[in-house]
């Protein structure tokens, strides 16, 4: 194979922790290229990408505004719940 057939290859991007908290668009990247990236980046994705849509509904007044925080927690408050159910589902399931 010559150069001139070889693939060209695209650099790869990496992102830091604080661009992937800070920027919606770069939680979209990291989401997009998940195999590029650690679990905990990924999941940091998740988490900015689902908080800039509930800022983009609270601007158009589908509900109420959450300081940033207060939304992480409830999102991690809704996991351990969830959790929770699925372990009680488990346990009537093997009895």
């Amino acid at each position: 194979m010559d150069e001139k057939e070889k693939p060209s290859e695209k650099p790869v991007k990496r992102y830091t922790r604080e661009q992937i908290y800070d920027d919606p668009e770069v939680a979209k990247y990291v989401l997009e290229n998940q195999d590029d990236y650690s679990e905990d980046d990924v999941n940091l994705a998740k988490v900015t990408f689902r908080w800039s849509i509930h800022q983009l509904g609270a601007e158009v007044g589908m509900w109420e505004s959450m300081p940033r925080e207060d939304f992480t927690q409830q999102t991690v408050a809704n996991l351990d719940a969830a959790h929770a159910e699925e372990v009680k589902r488990i346990k009537k399931r093997t009895k």
